[in-house]
């Protein structure tokens, strides 16, 4: 099982368009959502997915999510997405809001903490910072390009 877990902060007025998640990147990469609605109003739909919760602690003690791999981004995080190796199966990647991320900062997060960068010489430190809306195509492609260079490894 592969799921993306986002964070949706109540104030921003973004929603997570969850159809285009489910329609075009379930389809390709047959992924389930789960959501961190702080504020309980969000319901879950056909299947009992997405799987909604109010905080990342409850998320992370769900029966079907206890034991995944947890891959956390995070803007701060030394480790790039662009050097990580991902897993077969069994992985959870969570994707913090725009505004407060994940709450947490790298060293309090329990699993693999990344972050997605680009380089950009107008600012300050030399390179971008993803919105989270844009971390979920770029993780979904960087996983399906490496694992298929993986298996295929002895044709290249």
């Amino acid at each position: 099982m592969v799921c993306f877990l986002y964070h949706i902060d109540p104030w921003s007025g973004i929603p997570v368009n969850r159809s285009l998640a489910d329609q075009i990147l379930g389809y390709m990469f047959g992924f389930k959502q789960v959501i961190i609605d702080p504020t309980g109003e969000m319901q879950s739909s056909v299947m009992g997915f997405p799987l909604i919760f109010k905080s990342l602690e409850e998320a992370k003690a769900h029966s079907e999510l206890a034991n995944l791999k947890w891959v956390y981004f995070h803007a701060h995080s030394k480790k790039t997405l662009q050097e990580y190796q991902h897993p077969e199966d069994n992985v959870i990647y969570c994707i913090g809001s725009d505004w407060t991320g994940l709450g947490y900062s790298p060293e309090e997060l329990d699993g693999d903490v990344l972050r997605v960068s680009a380089p950009d010489p107008d600012s300050d430190n030399g390179e971008r910072e993803f919105h989270a809306a844009s971390i979920l195509p770029i993780i979904a492609y960087d996983r399906a390009l490496k694992l298929w260079q993986r298996r295929h490894s002895h044709m290249i």
